[in-house]
């Protein structure tokens, strides 16, 4: 997606989380899930990752979800969210 970038938040659609890009309003969910799927089928042997807090991709149950234009809890950023679920499958 580029640095820098416009910012990006997370939006609550429904039951479904998208990545929004606010002043477009380009809908970013799928290009960062391809992205996602694509980086972590490719890692081998990874012992941890250093991700960063309030990031839409990396935030760790410390990124702020919106609906409609109100902050409505904090949540995983989708980067970090797929990192929680794989290591599910893990233990």
């Amino acid at each position: 997606m580029g640095v820098p970038r416009p910012r990006i938040i997370i939006k609550q659609n429904n039951e479904q989380k998208v990545l929004i890009q606010p002043d477009t309003g380009k809908d970013l969910t799928e290009i960062m899930n391809w992205y996602v799927s694509k980086v972590l089928r490719h890692l081998k042997d990874v012992d941890g990752f250093v991700l960063k807090a309030k990031s839409p991709s990396c935030g760790v149950s410390s990124t702020k979800l919106y609906k409609n234009d109100a902050v409505i809890c904090k949540t995983d950023g989708f980067f970090a969210s797929a990192i929680k679920k794989l290591s599910l499958i893990y233990q």
